[in-house]
């Protein structure tokens, strides 16, 4: 997407999964676990683990080194990093 490197570090930080557990002993690993890096690449590229992703929209990213790996930012909070 044109322009993504200009923002893509708005992108970048520690982030906790929106999908969980809530009813089972899989809640307490979720709360364990703790927080995700995401961090910005030269390019306008972000990392997550050992995938690099793309920005394909304002607020989507696809995965560059896998088939269905993709990743959604909360509108609100990106608008409220960049004011």
């Amino acid at each position: 997407m044109e322009g993504a490197e200009k923002h893509v570090g708005h992108f970048a930080g520690s982030y906790v999964s929106t999908r969980r557990a809530f009813t089972s002993f899989e809640k307490l690993m979720g709360l364990l676990m703790g927080t995700e890096e995401i961090t910005a690449n030269p390019g306008g590229t972000l990392q997550f683990h050992d995938t690099r992703y793309v920005q394909v929209e304002p607020i989507v990213f696809r995965g560059i080194d896998c088939y269905l790996g993709v990743l959604v930012f909360c509108l609100a909070l990106f608008l409220s990093a960049l004011i």
